[in-house]
């Protein structure tokens, strides 16, 4: 912290408060960096949206970038636009049921190449009642309604539909790492249409099977509801009751409604879709379709289905700290510090100087979306200018103002955008996704602990996916790629090499692209 100057005021206690709540701190001084406590984009959007309850006022994560501390904050509550209409409980409905803006997007998605890079693993080692888990699936299912509907089509429209809620599938699966890979690119097989399986917002549960509960040994189960509660009801189940939990604010329909509002009509110039659509066709305008991405076809096995490889790497403690330090110093975060790195790693391979890469945000933008289960998240991208041999310092800069344009746009559904931009559907042949850590807390009630397994399919050419750990220590990340594009020799080089352009790029951040390129050329500043 860069001291304790207490609050002075009401609406300086106020956003301290918020601050602490969403970076999980005990203390917080009213000129202390809010990144410098471990805040990143995700946590920005989650103080954007308790503000915004609190104060009825809608800021932009652009402000919470340049103001960076509550003194700096409370300026930018001064003349702020009031916050849009509010997210609140609509009641039951007649007519149809629409599906959300995003629902489309992941639906169609889904269709052309139902492939996830990752699976959430919960990994139990004590074992698991099998019994109370199926009972806990069927809690935690009456209580999200995503879990319990599936999709319809009608004349262009998605519809939601009833559905039979999940059920535990008992099978038994491996329990190291690689075979456990290979068992869920078996699992996943099968059809996939409207009535064929569960839509991408209910996912697929399994786990070992056993002739009688409880399941023995190590037993894993896929997908990724919320945890907290289905922990929470089993640990109820297992001891005989039922859980006891308070009732959600709202539901998943009353945030498809509200986001089809807030959204508005495309064709109304003045809605927030038409001003969003109208800033995607600007920035979007001309992009390439395809990146002469790096590859290595002799080294890649070719296949009429190809799958995906996963290189796995750690940025170190030095580092994370090093990286830390220069986002701090140049106003960015640590997404923005690797995403520039890959840039310049692509530029460096030949992909040129206009690249579009792409990344996932969380879309969870109101507070009261917390804890719902449901398709929140979104595809964004970030058209990336390395042209002009610029320092990195420089391609910081430009990612910086990129990243953030795009994060105050980004509700607009990927789909509505590649159409008017007219990029292809299926996304961004390269992805950079942020995780936090948190996500993979040791869960509470002694179920177990999450775990991500790679499944053997990618729909990106490349992904460069990282963990942000909560304060000090190692950041774990992964190089997604296609086989038929790169094999593993050549995707472990390029993760090397991403490891030793961003030391050399953090070691003195005003070398030119050209210095850390040839740096890379004769092996210099190597990971």
């Amino acid at each position: 912290m860069t001291g304790d100057t207490r609050p002075a005021n009401a609406t300086q206690e106020r956003l301290a408060a918020l601050f602490r709540e969403v970076l999980r701190l005990d203390r917080v001084g009213v000129h202390d960096n809010f990144f410098a406590l471990g805040g990143h984009s995700m946590a920005s959007m989650r103080l954007l949206g308790r503000i915004r309850a609190e104060f009825g006022v809608e800021l932009s994560i652009r402000d919470v970038f340049d103001a960076l501390t509550v003194a700096g904050l409370e300026a930018k509550l001064k003349g702020a636009a009031a916050a849009r209409p509010a997210l609140l409980p609509a009641g039951e409905h007649d007519g149809p049921r629409l599906a959300a803006p995003v629902q489309r997007l992941q639906w169609d998605a889904y269709r052309r190449a139902p492939a996830f890079d990752h699976a959430l693993v919960l990994r139990s080692p004590g074992g698991l009642d099998a019994e109370a888990l199926a009972a806990a699936l069927a809690d935690v299912a009456a209580c999200h309604e995503p879990l319990r509907t599936a999709f319809a089509e009608r004349d262009g429209v998605l519809h939601l539909t009833d559905a039979a809620p999940p059920v535990l599938v008992r099978r038994r699966a491996p329990t190291r790492r690689p075979g456990c890979a290979n068992w869920l690119r078996g699992a996943r097989a099968g059809p996939r249409g409207p009535a064929a399986g569960p839509p991408p917002d209910r996912p697929r549960r399994t786990a070992g099977a056993a002739p009688r509960p409880p399941l023995p040994g190590r037993r894993r189960m896929v997908g990724r509801p919320l945890f907290r509660d289905l922990t929470s009801a089993y640990t109820a189940r297992t001891e005989g009751r039922a859980p006891d939990r308070e009732p959600l604010p709202v539901a998943y329909g009353d945030y498809a409604r509200w986001a089809r509002e807030v959204l508005g009509d495309p064709d109304d110039p003045e809605s927030r879709a038409a001003r969003q659509l109208a800033h995607w066709r600007e920035v979007l305008k001309d992009a390439p379709a395809e990146l002469a991405l790096p590859a290595s076809p002799a080294d890649a096995p070719q296949a009429s289905a190809p799958g995906a490889g996963h290189v796995g790497f750690v940025l170190d403690e030095k580092l994370h700290a090093a990286v830390d330090e220069l986002a701090r110093t140049t106003g960015t975060s640590m997404f923005m510090v690797l995403h520039s790195a890959l840039a310049a790693l692509l530029t460096a391979h030949g992909a040129g100087t206009d690249l579009p890469l792409g990344t996932m945000v969380a879309g969870r933008t109101d507070d009261r979306l917390a804890d719902l289960v449901g398709c929140f998240f979104n595809t964004l991208v970030l058209r990336t200018d390395t042209a002009g041999d610029p320092t990195f310092a420089e391609l910081l800069s430009r990612v910086r103002e990129t990243t953030l344009s795009a994060l105050d746009r980004q509700e607009i559904p990927f789909e509505e955008v590649a159409r008017a931009a007219g990029l292809p559907p299926e996304g961004p042949q390269v992805m950079v996704i942020h995780h936090e850590q948190a996500d993979l807390d040791r869960l509470e009630g002694g179920v177990g602990s999450l775990d991500t397994v790679p499944t053997g399919s990618t729909r990106a050419r490349l992904t460069l996916s990282f963990y942000e750990p909560l304060g000090e220590g190692p950041v774990h990340c992964a190089l997604v790629h296609a086989t038929d594009l790169l094999g593993a020799a050549k995707a472990r080089r390029l993760a090397d090499e991403l490891q030793g352009l961003l030391r050399a790029a953090v070691t003195d951040p005003e070398q030119p692209l050209s210095e850390l390129f040839t740096a890379l050329s004769t092996g210099s500043g190597g990971a």
